[in-house]
């Protein structure tokens, strides 16, 4: 009998718990991420595109592609990641349209607006050399006496 009663406090927290963790379960759809992995390339000559940026809109994590293009992620179905690079169209792709593929490769159009569109890449400043009265007198006692000739 003692022995039942010193169970007892730890049979409740066990029943507690597992009633919790049911509960839980039931409320949440619990998806496990996929492994996507592919390559990014340009359209037009099909070359891979280094550097560029594939963000997890639902997460907002961010990863690059490497020297060749590749990249590898995790996601799940319910995603959409975003494929970017400078001077080419932003695309999203969906993870429900990969349809489970092993490698995939995404290709990014050029945008022409940007390439059509002057940027001011560099402001140069001219600075103005401040002479003083004494500096601007000497050089006319030398014109003066010189003849005009510097």
């Amino acid at each position: 009998m003692k022995r039942s009663l010193k169970l007892l406090p730890s049979l409740l927290a066990l029943i507690t718990l597992s009633a919790c963790s049911r509960k839980h379960i039931n409320s949440k759809v619990f998806t496990y991420p996929i492994e996507v992995q592919g390559y990014v390339c340009d359209t037009k000559g099909k070359q891979p595109l280094p550097g560029a940026t594939i963000r997890n809109k639902r997460t907002q994590k961010i990863i690059a592609t490497n020297s060749t293009g590749f990249f590898k992620a995790n996601a799940q179905e319910s995603d959409v990641l975003v494929f970017t690079y400078i001077g080419f169209i932003t695309k999203e792709i969906s993870m429900k349209s990969l349809a489970k593929q092993d490698t995939i490769q995404v290709f990014l159009e050029e945008d022409t607006q940007i390439l059509e569109t002057p940027y001011i890449t560099a402001v140069r400043n001219h600075t103005t050399k401040k002479i003083s009265i004494f500096t601007r007198f000497w050089r006319g006692l030398k014109k003066l006496f010189n003849g005009n000739k510097k």
